[in-house]
């Protein structure tokens, strides 16, 4: 890279400290420096902006790494112009001469966010103040993008604003073949679309069909250069919903002959993807068809034909043929109804709905009403994803049909309504679980797909590990007692019920089950559907069961104390109980039962097995691809030689493990993962878990003696499926949140008094907080210099100067000093396996301390601008709760910080976009909200509200309520007061910055508390105008 491009590419490129330090991290992650090169570079270059110089003109760093290690620094996106096709509403947002002067491109509109794409993001405020004030109603949003690039997009936009006498009269010449577009575009070289010219012409199939099939092309790089080849915008159909009511507007074969697809109706104006726009004849006979306007956009065939298999169903007709003997043949069951073309446009919605979610292998159906429009949502592999929005006038249709297939009372609409549907689709069975809700909008619906087809009944198919099945099976084979089945609702507990009775199941044996209801129906077991309306519950059930001389009794939950005690009696009087329980994990369950009253010798005397489990996502066989895991994720999740041993897996070499992910593929609807698979937590009876049982030992406590007797967690059976290639390691941090095995640090034998350890369920999110850690032992080291003259900048911090309030020497020490000299003495010790997560937790403390100390002693700098509050309200306090909850327990120093947490939103609607600065939103929100939980204790509440001001139509509110311990009045009048920590072991800081932040932009913070009760705090934000 020389001079010129890189002044071009780089005009502001980050140079203070910390960013130095985040770039030489970055740089050694992408092997483009070694340690000794970097220490060399830092010694030989003081000057910062000679120092990037030096780096950017390594052989070994080209322009685009350069602009991902900026944009990773800084925190934003690196967008490829070349690869991205840029709506033409969006560039009309700037003018071309607003672009050229600030090098800044719009690039993608979301709702009121707009991002832009620039060559100085660090500059981004000082850019915005022009930009926003042109489009004062969006929030701007900066991205890196490279000098070339921009520079190739700014000519085509003023090329085309020339007038077209100079370009020959407006006369265009020859079309661009579509195979040098795609070389052109660097998707391929020439000597591979050569290639695919002949195999595709003698394959008798289209270039780009080609191209796709065998992976040298994506669908979204296709289409992108068949709108480059026509001049036409092109739309991507994989991230677009189509409607499905638009099928009764165009015959399915007509689609699927000419290549098309209906995708939007706008008034008179219907929207339709073809593969050859240009075809006139085609677009002519719709509009005569249609009587509407077709304005026609570009997407390839394969993704045309799979909206088309979407829209119209690949196997609907087919259905309607075994749907038609099937249902003949047992009155009891409902058909799917005549699916041909002039079938009722509801009806057929409802049918497309229903095989849709069956071919998806969706487990739950969700059709939600609200006040502009109707939504249909299915749960796939545990993840809600959007379907379809058809028309909100289908919705009264909708509802009604489906209630006619279930049985249901038509004419109410007013209180809830269970029923089932059944279907016979070919050789299979489907059940649908059918519940209505009347909301404010109408009614909801719910249906859970029940396929009898995809119930797994063999325990070796769940996912369990080998010896844990083992120990599992014991449990299960045992001639008495109890078998218990833990974990929340969803997390397959009826799978592994009925397939533990699957095994037992045979003639010499007597099964009897009770169940709410029964979801799967089993040959050979008596199974009885619980009525509590008429006093038949699982208690009435258990006692009429011990009269029918059963050998095995599945219930179907334990909900108190009178189903717990009888089932206990029936296990000692020579029964297998199996049966299922809410609870986190498998020690809680002990507790559990002893809280609802049962005594500890029953319980010792009769429980066999407690089994906790919880689903994780599998990773899609079809673009399953292996990687090396940096070293700091390797250790942040604990994974060290001596779980390795545990996990009975010492075949793995620990300096050169492979983990595996899914890249995205049509077969998994580009998630990366297809099916699920249990992680699973089985608590043995050994002599000493009875023992403590029998003293009432804390659950705490039985779960480090389980642990030590060999026990596996949560956690530690999900790092199983990890190493095995079968899962993701954000699929553990998703679903192993306080669960089993998860808060041991603080409880090991041997960890230092006082210090505090991030949770293994966070090292992702301490680390994003911090920034990258560095991944080994030298790079640890060459933080000890930067370390020791920070601690002496900070300890001149603890004396008044310039009138400023002083930070006390023991808070200096409490919140900054302590960690910091253990992170410095860490570093210094060469044990990275110990220091590393300690140095995440410390750091994220730091982290959140030091950012409040800049803003209390540095001078408001706000950049305002229109934003959402609602959007907000869900990116920064819901979607970062997580974040919030590791940062409350690091300051606090408690564990037990987000247990059984209840959240809580009620956010009005139709708000007008408040005016403030995005990082100041940010920074006030996480300071109430960390404080709010460190108020409250385990299943405390909190909830978020957002409104208009009452009598002031240009103030908006964000009301945040807990109930927690509340503010005496003596605190309460020091609330805003800097440094006063209240009681607690904070910096007392976050309250005097948030109303510093607040007044900055005109805002307000409000606290009102009842001590022992709850507290609540509006912050107020003015509205944009």
């Amino acid at each position: 890279m020389d001079d010129v491009l890189f002044q071009g590419s780089f005009p502001a490129f980050p140079t203070d400290s910390f960013m130095l330090q985040k770039l030489g991290v970055l740089l050694r992650e992408k092997k483009a420096v070694s340690n000794e090169e970097w220490d060399t570079l830092r010694k030989e270059k003081t000057d910062p902006d000679e120092l990037v110089f030096a780096v950017a003109t390594r052989q070994q760093v080209t322009p685009r790494m350069l602009a991902e290690i900026e944009a990773m620094i800084l925190d934003v996106a690196f967008i490829d112009l070349d690869a991205v096709q840029i709506p033409s509403e969006v560039l009309k947002l700037f003018t071309l001469e607003l672009m050229v002067e600030h090098k800044a491109i719009p690039i993608k509109l979301t709702g009121q966010e707009l991002l832009v794409g620039m060559l100085a993001p660090a500059k981004s405020s000082e850019i915005f103040q022009t930009l926003g004030a042109k489009n004062p109603t969006l929030a701007l949003k900066p991205a890196k993008v490279l000098w070339d690039a921009l520079e190739k997009r700014l000519k085509q936009l003023s090329d085309q604003k020339k007038p077209a006498a100079s370009t020959g009269g407006g006369k265009k010449g020859p079309r661009k073949r579509l195979g040098d577009i795609i070389v052109d575009s660097k998707y391929c070289t020439a000597e591979q679309m050569k290639d695919a010219l002949d195999k595709a012409k003698k394959d008798k199939t289209r270039l780009g069909a080609y191209l796709v099939k065998n992976g040298i092309l994506s669908n979204k790089q296709l289409s992108i250069a068949l709108s480059k080849q026509f001049d036409i915008p092109y739309i991507d159909l994989e991230e677009s919903l189509v409607d499905p009511v638009l099928a009764t507007l165009l015959p399915k074969k007509l689609c699927y002959d000419h290549i098309l697809c209906p995708v939007k109706k706008e008034e008179s104006k219907l929207v339709v993807a073809m593969t050859d726009p240009t075809d006139i004849i085609t677009i002519d006979h719709i509009e005569m068809m249609t009587g509407m306007r077709i304005s026609p956009v570009v997407s390839s065939e394969l993704s045309i034909t799979a909206a088309l298999g979407k829209l119209y169903g690949e196997s609907v007709d087919a259905l309607a043929d075994q749907v038609g003997g099937a249902g003949a043949a047992d009155s009891g069951d409902e058909g799917l109804g005549d699916l041909g073309e002039n079938a009722a446009p509801i009806i057929k919605l409802v049918n497309l709905i229903i095989t849709q979610a069956v071919q998806s292998g969706a487990s739950d159906i969700h059709i939600e009403p609200f006040e502009d429009e109707l939504r249909v949502r299915f749960r796939k592999d545990g993840v809600m994803k959007l379907q379809m929005k058809p028309t909100k006038a289908a919705h009264a249709g909708l509802v009604s049909r489906i209630k006619v297939m279930s049985n249901l009372d038509i004419a109410e609409t007013r209180v809830p309504q269970d029923g089932r549907i059944k279907l016979h689709l070919a050789d299979r069975k489907v059940d649908l679980r059918v519940s209505l809700v009347p909301c404010v909008w109408g009614e909801k619906v719910c249906m859970r797909l029940l396929d009898q087809g995809n119930l797994k009944v063999n325990l070796t198919d769940l996912g369990f590990e080998p010896h844990v099945l083992e120990l599992f099976m014991d449990g299960v084979k045992s001639p008495n007692g109890i078998v218990l089945v833990t974990g929340p609702t969803g997390s397959g507990k009826t799978t592994t019920l009925y397939s533990s009775l699957f095994l037992l199941n045979n003639p010499a044996i007597n099964i009897m089950t009770a169940e709410d209801p029964v979801e799967y129906n089993l040959m050979g077991i008596n199974q009885v559907q619980c009525h509590a309306d008429i006093g038949l519950d699982f208690g009435a059930a258990l006692r009429s069961f011990l009269r029918q001389d059963p050998n095995v009794i599945m219930i179907g939950e334990i909900r108190d104390f009178e189903t717990a005690s009888i089932a206990i009696k029936a296990a000692m009087t020579g029964h297998l109980v199996i049966s299922t329980l809410h609870t986190n994990d498998a020690p809680s369950t002990i507790s559990r039962l002893l809280n609802m009253g049962i005594e500890p010798f029953s319980l010792t005397t009769s429980i066999r097995v407690v089994e906790a489990q919880r689903l994780v996502r599998k990773i899609c066989k079809s673009c399953a691809t292996e990687f090396k895991p940096p070293p700091d994720v390797v250790k942040s999740l604990g994974i060290t030689p001596q779980l390795l041993q545990k996990l009975r897996l010492t075949e793995l070499d620990l300096n050169n493990l492979t983990f595996s992910k899914g890249t995205g593929c049509q077969d998994c609807d580009n998630s990366g993962y297809k099916g699920r698979q249990g992680i699973y937590e089985v608590l043995g009876m050994t002599g000493k878990i009875r023992e403590m049982i029998e003293n009432k030992a804390s659950t705490e406590d039985l779960r480090r003696q389980a642990l030590a007797d060999g026990m596996l967690s949560l956690r530690e059976s999900a790092i199983y499926k990890l190493l095995n290639k079968r899962t993701t390691v954000e699929e553990i941090f998703r679903t192993t949140l306080d669960a089993g095995g998860d808060d041991q640090s603080a409880s090991k034998p041997g960890a230092k008094k006082g210090a505090v350890s991030v949770p293994a369920s966070q090292p992702a999110a301490a680390a994003a907080a911090f920034g990258a850690v560095p991944a080994d032992m030298g790079a640890l080291t060459s933080f000890t210099g930067e370390l020791q003259a920070f601690r002496a900048s900070l300890e001149k911090l603890s004396a008044p100067a310039g009138g400023q309030v002083a930070i006390g020497p023991e808070m200096l020490r409490s919140s900054l000093a302590d960690p910091l000299a253990q992170i410095q003495t860490l570093a210094q010790a060469g044990d990275p396996a110990k220091a590393l997560p300690i140095i995440q937790a410390q750091g994220q403390k730091m982290d959140f301390n030091i950012r409040n100390m800049m803003y209390h002693f540095g001078a408001p700098a706000a950049s305002r601008a229109a934003l959402p509050l609602n959007e907000l309200v869900d990116t920064e306090i819901i979607g970062k709760l997580r974040q919030h909850v590791v940062t409350a327990r690091l300051l606090s120093g408690r564990t037990d910080i987000g247990q059984g947490l209840k959240v809580a939103k009620n956010l009005a609607k139709d708000l007008p976009n408040i005016y403030f600065d995005i990082e100041y939103f940010r920074h006030v929100v996480a300071n109430v909200v960390v404080n709010s939980l460190m108020a409250l204790k385990p299943n405390g509440e909190l909830k978020v509200m957002s409104r208009l001001k009452p009598g002031a139509a240009d103030r908006v509110e964000l009301v945040i309520f807990d109930n927690g311990a509340g503010i005496s009045p003596d605190d309460q009048a020091r609330l805003f007061t800097p440094f006063s920590p209240l009681g607690r072991k904070t910096l007392g800081l976050g309250l005097a910055v948030s109303r510093k932040l607040m007044n900055a932009c005109g805002g307000q913070i409000l606290v009102k508390s009842t001590p022992g009760a709850n507290t609540l705090v509006t912050i107020e934000f003015p509205a944009a105008s």
